[in-house]
């Protein structure tokens, strides 16, 4: 990351640099100093509460004193690069936003009881340090702002027009107004949603049908009103048991307008974009109950075809994350099942009685997709068309594959974007 902000600092242009770590996150392996420096300290009174309750939920592979020491690593890294920032004379003129995706936790974590009153309030944190606002201007406040509202505000403090249907794409809003920042716009009062699919709401479904994009309302759901109320609800069944009727009534409201919202374009799945020679895709096999390829769950890779050309299948993924690609396994003959999206338009959404949950029905698939079916080996070349497109592959040997590599072959060096959702993809 140094390195790249000494190059952009040389060129002198504008910069987007984002830093994903898994510091501090299990297992965790601090550096060699600092994990000696906290298994001294781990022997004070004060922590030996934490190192016992550690061992209980770690087995005792980890503990607190490595968890504190990746936590002091990446405070070490952070300097670092602040440190460089200002000897490239970079931090007079760059917006730096420090967040977490969760709320913390781990060996060397203080129970929530102990954590400040703020950030008790806001569930994760989040420091934003602009250049032209002093600390000083901007008073503690109430609103809830979300992960939904990065994007919008950091365009607005760096005076990016957003485009029409980027807008229109987007959930969230700016609230550089809450951070002081003058002539932003003013931050309008909303309701806000957490629904969690994943957290306890698919624990009856067979496992080979957890991991699908099924939507069932209420499973783990939070709606925070513009006023500050909240009301939760746990697998249908209202979670605050006290609430009073007509906060149940509001929160309801906010929550199904919410619904119909996301129902408008509830997607499949994740598409990948294929479309450049050189630059290989990587998926991972969603399932989807009675689609395309027969009765019975079974896995599709869902794939965004950027131009018409042919295109390299593997079942090879050893070069996944950075690393060679290797010598493709011993040849797989397989079944393919070849649908690509023939019907415009978003695809309808139903509810499935059977899962109990909203999705795209088999009967949709049928009406939007176009199925052939082939035999293969892989790896193979397959001519596919410009468009959206749905691969499930079963081997001879019964087993279906989970992951796959996709590659074009071709200059394919035309700029592509994707269009309305669901819809074929058109050049800039």
């Amino acid at each position: 990351m140094i390195r790249y902000l000494q190059k952009t600092q040389q060129d002198g242009r504008p910069f987007f640099a984002y830093l994903a770590t898994v510091t501090a996150h299990g297992p965790h392996y601090g550096p060699a100093d600092l994990r000696e420096k906290y298994r001294r300290k781990i022997q004070s009174p004060q922590w030996r509460g934490l190192a016992k309750r550690s061992r209980s939920r770690s087995g005792g592979k980890t503990g607190p004193a490595d968890h504190a020491a990746d936590i002091e690593g990446l405070d070490r890294n952070t300097g670092r690069l602040m440190k460089a920032l200002d000897k490239l004379e970079l931090s007079d003129n760059t917006v730096i936003v420090y967040m977490s995706d969760g709320a913390g936790g781990g060996a060397a974590s203080a129970p929530k009881s102990q954590w400040p009153d703020a950030s008790r309030a806001s569930g994760t944190p989040m420091v934003i340090r602009l250049p032209r606002v002093a600390a000083k201007q901007t008073p503690q406040r109430s609103e809830l702002v979300a992960n939904i509202d990065v994007l919008p505000t950091l365009a607005e403090i760096c005076g990016i027009a957003l485009k029409a249907d980027l807008q229109r794409d987007i959930d969230g809003q700016s609230f550089a107004s809450l951070l002081g920042l003058p002539g932003a716009a003013p931050w309008r009062p909303r309701a806000y949603v957490a629904d969690h699919q994943s957290r306890g709401g698919k624990d009856d479904l067979a496992p080979e049908n957890r991991r699908m994009m099924l939507f069932r309302p209420l499973a783990s759901t939070r709606v925070f009103l513009p006023d500050g109320k909240q009301m939760g609800w746990r697998g249908r069944e209202v979670s605050d048991r006290n609430a009073p009727p007509e906060l149940v009534k509001q929160a309801s409201a906010a929550y199904e307008k919410w619904c119909r919202h996301v129902l408008k374009d509830f997607p499949l799945g994740a598409f990948a974009l294929v479309g450049r020679a050189g630059v290989p895709v990587y998926l991972d096999a969603y399932p989807i109950p009675d689609g395309p390829a027969g009765a019975g769950t079974k896995g599709y890779f869902l794939l965004d075809v950027a131009r018409d050309g042919s295109y390299r299948i593997s079942g090879d993924t050893s070069n996944r994350y950075g690393g060679r690609v290797g010598a493709d396994p011993k040849s797989i003959p397989a079944t393919l099942w070849l649908s690509r999206k023939s019907k415009p338009g978003p695809l309808p959404v139903g509810f499935d009685k059977r899962l109990s949950g909203y999705r795209v029905l088999p009967a949709t698939l049928r009406e939007y997709f176009e199925t052939t079916t082939r035999k293969v080996t892989l790896p193979t070349m397959i001519a596919l068309r410009e468009g959206r497109h749905l691969l499930s592959l079963k081997p001879a040997s019964g087993k279906g594959l989970v992951h796959l590599r996709v590659s074009g072959d071709g200059p394919g060096d035309t700029p592509r974007t994707r269009a309305a959702v669901d819809d074929p993809l058109r050049p800039r």
